[in-house]
């Protein structure tokens, strides 16, 4: 398949993932169906992703890729829901030093990041001998692209819109500021700058099996769209007015 071709692959199932959970989350009711649900998905992801790492194929490398994205979701929707947490379950007092402030910011969300931590070693352990690490490779650049940005709106970022978020969490928010710019920001823009041209030397070398090339150009297509994320934390455009359609869906289902 032609680089155009995986890109968009990425972009339909990283825009439309993300619209998924956010229709999931933020009812009003929690759908405790989701219980099971959620487990269910992330269960099978790792089935198809386990059996798709055997496989040195392009179409292998997109399920892969599928597998990941579907993962993720599941652990983003379970914080989401307020299920997959941490011991901070307030909002942050006011007149705490930076310090305190990050001590308890971690713990709003400790569980999540460690299950997230557990996946990635898991997903490694699962494909590091394999021809199809697609998986490993996407959800490792979804786990660092997601710290950097977590780092970023607790040092204060320009735009962050908390409105997207589901009412039983909205007190995270209480802990990320609002800067023009933060010192982090400039080297988490360099980074993905260049794992992303790392990814275009290696797509352009000529060394890669088809499998390979469509593993890293899918990866690759991920880093640029974090990077598209977190420049928009930087300008004057509120997440919302790209989700409307998400808050319209929601607010008619309340």
């Amino acid at each position: 398949m032609a680089l155009w071709g995986l890109a968009s692959y990425a972009l339909v199932l990283w825009w439309g993932g993300t619209a998924l959970v956010w229709l999931l989350v933020r009812h009003r009711e929690r759908p405790w169906a989701s219980l099971w649900l959620l487990p269910l998905a992330g269960g099978l992801s790792l089935g198809v992703i386990d059996a798709a790492g055997a496989v040195p194929s392009v179409a292998a490398s997109m399920l892969s890729f599928l597998g990941a994205i579907v993962l993720w979701g599941v652990l983003e929707a379970a914080h989401l829901y307020g299920w997959l947490t941490g011991p901070e379950k307030a909002p942050c007092p006011q007149r705490v030093t930076h310090l305190e402030r990050f001590r308890r910011g971690i713990n709003v969300g400790l569980h999540h990041d460690l299950g997230i931590l557990v996946v990635v070693a898991l997903l490694w352990t699962l494909l590091h001998d394999t021809p199809n690490p697609t998986a490993a490779w996407a959800f490792t650049v979804l786990w660092l692209m997601r710290w950097s940005a977590k780092l970023n709106l607790f040092l204060g970022v320009a735009n962050f819109d908390a409105g997207l978020m589901p009412e039983r969490m909205r007190y995270m928010a209480s802990y990320m500021l609002q800067r023009t710019v933060n010192p982090l920001y400039p080297f988490s823009i360099a980074a993905g700058v260049l794992g992303t041209i790392y990814g275009a030397l290696l797509l352009r070398s000529g060394l890669l099996s088809e499998a390979q090339y469509a593993g890293v150009a899918l990866t690759t297509s991920l880093l640029v769209l974090g990077l598209f994320e977190h420049v928009l934390m930087m300008l004057p455009l509120r997440d919302s007015h790209l989700w409307r359609w998400v808050l319209a869906q929601t607010r008619e289902s309340h």
